[in-house]
């Protein structure tokens, strides 16, 4: 009995494959690849075969069909007999074409609405097909005897003769149209190298599409530039066709002789249909390049047409293409109708896209430039190149381009070897626990465990030495048994296909990573690492050679000039101490794309951001702060941490360290001084003072940062003791102020009253600031925005940007604020202070709605007031909508002097 179509397709496509000289190897446990082409890849769960790079597929008929371009008769053949069967030429006859509607014809009216209202086209078109006599009505009659009218499409010879036919419905009817619903056929004993054909001028090219309303929308398209043309439809993608119509317009410019054919005999058919395949093999007559735009296809912009394109210029037979560009994400198929009836969408920048590896090439088609970037990333496979251009280019041009990647993956590989070389002494060693390592020893794991429950399934077998289980042996129990451990097998079957699913994905990831690009592979991979790729993406920007946007190189060079500025911030940051401490105990972790970011251990996506100083703040990044109260707290006790780490602690073995002037203190100050000791805390920074009162200082040293601003340090603490003294004693010499507070001079602690017009309190700056007051939150302040980054400005507070949003973050900024809403909060709010000179005295109340205006920072946010946003600030919380800031730099000028309010 001959084997069925069902048999065939149920047949072990391995053995298949193997039985036709392909050399496969094993990936997986259900995958194996063709050894020549690694991108060919046979299932053997579902016993089908993917060819990725030449977008092929099928079963084991087509597998049969496509390795040896047999027809599917002889394919059946060989699956069943293994061997393929004995062509016997004989030759055929085809009777002439008989148009058999000729007397049924019918005005040309409801095919004209069919082609204006459901396919586009205009009156002028139309007409122009009709007039060169290709368009008819006629009423149809099927066998079962239905009439409906259709559309004709006449195919001419070069003497005018009608030698054959296609027809096109006009009423849809899905029930007896599967599928588009229209009828669609050509007509019995039509000439199959023929199709519509039309002259524009005298022919010297030729415009080919796959269907007739095809080619009647590029030409409504393009009619005002076709000249000396023939357009041609070829009914599908036929060779054959294509070939009958270069062979008869290379006759009649003269290029060869005149050749008279009898198109009933299969043998012409047969000869005429591979005219160009002969010519490209045995003639040089396209190899000097004369007949480069000879033949422009406009087929289908889908896997078809590209192969079609693909196999043409493989022969060596030159093609222009000019196939409808696919401008959707997602969009498998694109005909000119298609186009057409879009509204000729077409953007501005489109590009070809070609796979290759070292045998073979492969032309992916046509698209808006962004769709081909992510079409080659999703093409891309282990040996598969895919590389996109502006312009169509040659076989030899696609293989040269392969070359090229090659050689600069070979070149890139290289310098990496070299660079490890280059060092002297290198740590052992560490395990790979990335996600892909992991993720591959999981799945090692797994096949290991599906071995053993394999293992057990033919252990349990074996209990029953061959005999049936019946239930004088516990037949029940067993199979029970039997079914939980095969169970077993299965479900571990089931989570190694979801682990390789997995491995995959995460290969994927780390060929677009190795690759320089994003995780989606639509773009370029904006890190710090990556900054030479951007780079060499650039330089080609500048060459011509990038098929990326102008807008998005724009956006390259922006992130580029980001990067690089981390990157230098980076080298000239030093760590400072308290933070390298957080580091040390792994509360959080550097990321590498970023590496002045480190997102917080057991948090999610919260992160703090490297200053320029080396201590930690939040991320300026709003998406990486905390979102929730626990969070919060997390990030609040990790920077009180770094803050109470980097304080110096004066213990009594540490005392020495200080040299301390006090032969000049009186015995009262001494007293104090002794007494509270142990409440006077110092910040260990390079070269620092501590204002005791405006005529002491006690100085001490400490190591110079290497990379530390000290002076600009030296420069904020003189000019925070300058805003002291001034409140103290307003008519102290300014130069000899300084000079006290920069070598430290004799002096008393207790207050006095020179200079001033009136008496002060007993109460002096020093017990004031060494003294402690009770703290309002358990929060340090950071600000942070609900909002986008807007730009808008009412001409006297602006929106916060994220660079000020940054700098108003800087520790010394927002502690600043802090300390001095705590301060007016405690201190000054709804209190009246009066100053009293010798000519007048002056009044000011102060109310909690007065500090907004002196910070220049105005949050908004429901229910915000002046009054609630002292509050917030006291508290710690910076948290709103969006911040407005006061113009021209006024807030950061306004904040600079706060801390005179203490």
């Amino acid at each position: 009995m001959p084997l069925t179509k069902a048999q065939a397709k149920s047949l072990d496509i391995l053995e298949v494959a193997r039985s036709l000289g392909m050399e496969m190897k094993r990936k997986s446990h259900r995958e194996y690849y063709w050894a020549e082409h690694d991108s060919f890849k046979i299932d053997t769960v579902k016993n089908t075969w993917h060819w990725y790079s030449q977008n092929l597929f099928g079963d084991t008929i087509n597998l049969v069909q496509q390795m040896q371009n047999v027809s599917y008769k002889e394919a059946m053949v060989f699956l069943e007999t293994g061997s393929f069967p004995e062509a016997k030429p004989v030759e055929e006859e085809r009777k002439p074409f008989n148009y058999t509607l000729a007397p049924y014809e019918q005005p040309f009216v409801e095919a004209r609405t069919y082609l204006k209202e459901i396919r586009g086209l205009s009156d002028d078109t139309i007409d122009f097909f009709i007039e060169k006599g290709v368009l008819a009505q006629a009423k149809r009659k099927d066998k079962d005897g239905v009439i409906e009218d259709v559309l004709v499409f006449k195919y001419l010879d070069s003497n005018q003769q009608l030698v054959g036919a296609s027809l096109q419905g006009l009423v849809p009817d899905q029930e007896r149209h599967p599928g588009k619903g229209y009828l669609k056929q050509i007509m019995y004993q039509s000439e199959a190298i023929s199709g519509l054909n039309v002259s524009i001028g005298s022919p010297k090219r030729l415009i080919v599409t796959e269907a007739p309303i095809d080619l009647m929308s590029y030409y409504e398209l393009h009619k005002d530039e076709l000249n000396d043309v023939r357009l041609v439809e070829m009914e599908g993608l036929k060779e054959g066709v294509l070939s009958h119509y270069v062979l008869e317009i290379l006759q009649e410019r003269g290029d060869i002789p005149m050749d008279e054919r009898d198109y009933t005999k299969s043998s012409e058919l047969a000869r005429t249909s591979r005219f160009l395949s002969v010519a490209a093999e045995t003639s040089t007559l396209f190899q000097n390049n004369k007949y480069d735009d000879l033949i422009t296809l406009a087929v289908d912009n889908d896997a078809a047409g590209q192969n079609f394109i693909t196999q043409l210029q493989e022969k060596g037979i030159p093609v222009q293409i000019a196939i409808p560009p696919i401008v959707q994400l997602n969009q498998e198929k694109k005909d000119w109708n298609d186009f057409l009836k879009r509204g000729n969408e077409a953007p501005k920048e489109l590009a070809h896209v070609y796979t290759a590896d070292e045998k073979s090439w492969h032309y992916q088609g046509f698209f808006e430039k962004e769709i081909a970037l992510a079409k080659a990333q999703e093409l891309t496979a282990d040996d598969v190149k895919t590389f996109v251009s502006a312009r169509q280019l040659t076989k030899e041009e696609v293989h040269q381009e392969y070359t090229r990647i090659v050689n600069q993956e070979k070149e890139r590989q290289h310098t990496m070897s070299e660079v490890h070389e280059a060092g002297v002494e290198y740590e052992a060693e560490k395990p790979d626990n990335s996600r892909l390592a992991q993720a591959r020893r999981k799945l090692e794991r797994l096949k290991g465990e599906a071995d053993e429950a394999i293992n057990a399934v033919y252990s349990h077998q074996s209990l029953t030495n061959g005999q049936p289980m019946n239930d004088k042996r516990g037949g029940a129990n067993f199979m029970r048994k039997q079914e939980q451990i095969e169970g077993r097998v299965f479900s571990k079957m089931d989570e190694i296909k979801q682990q390789e699913e997995r491995v995959e994905r995460l290969e994927h990831q780390q060929h677009l990573k190795e690759m320089g690009l994003n995780r989606q592979g639509s773009g370029l991979d904006m890190s710090v690492q990556n900054i030479p790729r951007i780079r060499e993406e650039l330089e080609k920007a500048k060459r011509g050679e990038s098929f990326f946007t102008k807008a998005t190189l724009k956006r390259y060079q922006e992130e580029l000039t980001r990067l690089e500025a981390i990157s230098e911030q980076m080298d000239k940051t030093s760590i400072q101490p308290a933070t390298q401490a957080l580091i040390d105990e792994g509360l959080v972790n550097q990321w590498q794309k970023q590496p002045n970011t480190y997102f917080v251990k057991g948090l999610r996506r919260v992160a703090l951001e490297l200053t320029e100083e080396g201590e930690f703040q939040l991320s300026s990044q709003t998406k990486y702060h905390p979102k929730t109260d626990e969070e919060r707290l997390k990030v609040d006790e990790l920077l009180a941490k770094q803050k109470k780490q980097g304080e110096l602690v004066l213990e009594d073995d540490q005392s020495s360290e200080l040299n301390i002037d006090n032969s000049n203190l009186s015995p009262e100050d001494a007293e104090w001084l002794k007494q509270n000791w142990d409440n006077i805390s110092f910040s260990v920074e390079p070269k620092k003072q501590m204002v005791i009162d405006s005529d002491k200082t006690v100085t001490f040293e400490k190591p110079s940062n290497p990379l530390g601003d000290s002076s600009r340090a030296l420069e904020e603490n003189q000019s925070t003791e300058k805003a002291l003294g001034k409140s103290q004693e307003q008519n102290m010499n300014s130069e000899y102020q300084k000079n006290e507070r920069t070598n430290g001079s004799q002096g008393s602690l207790q207050p006095k009253a020179e200079g001033s017009p009136t008496p002060v309190p007993e109460v002096g700056t020093f017990e004031r600031s060494v003294t402690s007051r009770p703290t309002l939150s358990s929060h340090l302040l950071y600000f942070s925005i609900n909002e986008e980054f807007q730009s808008s400005n009412d001409g006297h507070y602006h929106s916060i940007s994220s660079h000020e949003l940054a700098k108003l973050n800087r520790p010394i900024r927002s502690q600043t604020i802090q300390n001095a809403a705590q301060y007016y909060l405690a201190e000054l709010a709804n209190s009246k202070i009066y100053y009293v000179t010798p000519d007048k005295t002056v009044q000011v109340n102060f109310e909690e709605k007065h500090f907004m205006h002196l910070t220049g920072i105005k949050p908004l946010a429901p229910g915000q007031t002046p009054e609630k946003t002292l509050r917030d600030f006291a508290e710690g919380n910076g948290h709103f909508d969006n911040i407005l800031l006061a113009n021209n730099d006024a807030a950061f000028d306004k904040i600079n002097v706060l801390s005179d309010l203490s």
